[in-house]
Order: C-alpha cells, then structure tokens, then sequence
C-alpha cells in the first residue's frame, strides 16, 4: 500500500474517533477524559492503525521520497512552500506570513549576526533558509533536509532567489548530519524537532557541528508532567513524531551535551489554535482538499492537552582551550550540490 493511502486510512480512524469524542463534547475538560462505549472501540481502532503505520516506516527504514502532498495546497494563493504550523501573533495572518513569522522568532532566538554560518536542520523546501538569506546579506545557510525529492526542490528554490553562492541544501538526518566539528555559528530546527528521534542524539549532533558559544535555537513539544494519556504516542505518530520529555528533561539533556543559559518559552497559544483555524477556514472552500490538515489539527489540539509546544534556546559552552575554529564556506561536505 502506498504511504498517502495508508496514511490516509490511519487518518480517517483517528479523524472519526476524535470527531465522536468532540461531538460527545468529551474534549471540553481539561485534560484526557475517560472514553467510554464505541467511542473506545472507534479510539482503539485508531491506535492499531496508528502502531501499525509505525511499524511499517520503521521497517523500510527510510523517509519517502516527499512529504505525500503539495505544500502549495497550504500556502495559496501565494505560490511559496512554507512547512510549518506558524507564529498567529497578529490578526488577519496569512499562512505564508505565520510561517515566515515562526521561522524569524526562531533565528531571532538563535543570535544570528550577519555573516554568520548557520545549519538548518529539517530545512524542507528552504523558504525559511532564503528568508533568512534575504534578511542577512552575508549570511551563509547550510540546510540539511531527509526526503530527497525535497531535498531536490529546495535546490532548485536556491537557484530561484540567485543565492547558489552562499547557500546549499543537503540530503541526510539530523542524527547524522553531514558537517564537521565546530564549523556552525547557529543551529536552528524550524518546526521539525519532533521528528528526530532519539532527541538526545539530534541535541548532541547540534553540539558537535555548533563553535564553542554558538547557540541552537528550535522549537519542540515537551510534555507538561510524565504521567500522560495512553493514547499519546499513538496520536504523535500521526504526526510522524514523538514527545517523551519533559521540560525539566529537555533542560538536563541539554546541560549534559554541553550547552548553557537553556530557555524554554512556551508559544503553543500563539501557534496551534491559529493554524487549526487556517486549515478549518480553508477546509471549508476545499473540503476533501483540506480534510487530512483539519485532522492533523485536531490531532495537535489533543496533543495540546499533555504538552506544551515551545520555542527552546541554548548555548554552547565556551571553551578556552582546545577548540577547534572550523571554517564554513556555505558548501556541502558529502558531495556537490548541482549548479
């Protein structure tokens, strides 16, 4: 079975199972309500298909090709492929803006300076990597992006904005990312952090590749205590992630890997509400268009109820002897990006 298919199947289990418990009004209380009779039937049907889907992408032990649909359908009519879920901080907000938005609170964080060198993991189409480009003349951007038809199309976005001289796209994980030691000025993950699982692994990457003091900057769910619903990790996986630390756990992960003045700030309010109310605007010009995105969020405002979707921010401790300085010229390392 193809992945949109099997996706969409798990989507539609899920989608009806949470449709119920919203219509039983059991999404009004404050955290995750006991579901009773058939809905649980509907919700256990859910998670099977959901652990099977799991189970499938691990065994073929790669990402496909691309993200299964057109980031376009989101972003029109402006013509851009922003992937993300947005910043909402002003009203009558565009996707493409709140995308825009989100990727620019999380570079703020990061202490970007002009001509700087700075790896974005999970850079997708690399419209947060131009807009970064644009905003910083001297910058050089480094992304590093998993499916390869992206990979592909982000390449061609680079030669689009004419920015081929100092800013590249490369295929690999962020668990494994292609750069050398001490060679990045800043590490950002816009909105894809989940994703990389085991975290520890992404954060110790982030160390490795970032100059002593150079500082990370992404944005994560961390769960509000350990306790949580049984049904989470089957929801995450319809996101194709995970959320199993709490903020307390990000901060000592961080402080182990060597990094220093850790913030973890809260924006779920700024984030998921807006983006529900984009897809649930948009699903009613477009209904089996947009159908799949109102599912996913729903599935964000459940996750809602456990975790906290935040901005975190560190620093790489400095040190004084031993450092390597590196050299960032903007280029791949595992090979040439095509001119």
């Amino acid at each position: 079975m193809r992945t949109p298919l099997l996706l969409a199947a798990c989507g539609a289990s899920l989608g009806v199972s949470l449709g119920v418990a919203h219509a039983a009004s059991l999404l009004d209380a404050p955290g995750w309500p006991p579901i009773p009779g058939h809905t649980l039937s509907i919700c256990l049907l859910a998670v099977g298909v959901c652990a099977v889907v799991a189970a499938w992408r691990r065994r073929r032990g790669a990402m496909p090709r691309d993200y299964g649909f057109d980031p376009r359908t989101l972003n029109a009519p402006d013509v851009t492929r922003w992937m993300n879920f947005g910043l909402w901080d002003r009203p009558h907000m565009i996707f493409p803006e709140a995308c825009a938005a989100l990727a620019t609170r999380v570079q703020d964080a990061a202490g970007i300076k002009d001509g700087d060198c700075v790896v974005d993991m999970g850079c997708g189409y690399f419209e947060s990597g131009v807009s970064l480009c644009q905003r910083f003349p001297r910058v050089h951007v480094c992304g590093l992006e998993v499916c390869d038809g992206v990979v592909a199309a982000a390449r061609s976005r680079v030669k689009e904005a004419r920015l081929c001289h100092r800013a590249s796209v490369h295929p690999g994980s962020a668990l494994h990312p292609p750069f050398p030691d001490c060679t990045a000025d800043a590490v950002t993950a816009v909105d894809c952090a989940y994703h990389f699982t085991p975290r520890p692994l992404f954060l110790q990457q982030a160390a490795r590749i970032l100059r002593p003091g150079g500082r990370l900057s992404f944005t994560d769910f961390y769960l509000n205590q350990k306790t949580h619903s049984p049904f989470l990790p089957a929801v995450c996986w319809m996101i194709g992630g995970s959320i199993t630390h709490t903020r307390a756990d990000f901060v000592q992960m961080l402080t182990d890997c060597g990094f220093c003045d850790i913030q973890c700030t809260p924006i779920t309010q700024s984030v998921i509400p807006g983006f529900a109310q984009h897809v649930r605007d948009r699903a009613r010009q477009a209904p089996l268009t947009f159908l799949p995105f109102v599912m996913v969020s729903w599935v964000l405002q459940w996750i809602s109820c456990d975790a906290e979707y935040a901005l975190i921010t560190a620093r790489k401790v400095q040190v004084e002897e031993g450092s390597i300085p590196g050299e960032c010229n903007g280029r791949p390392t595992d090979g040439q990006q095509s001119s």
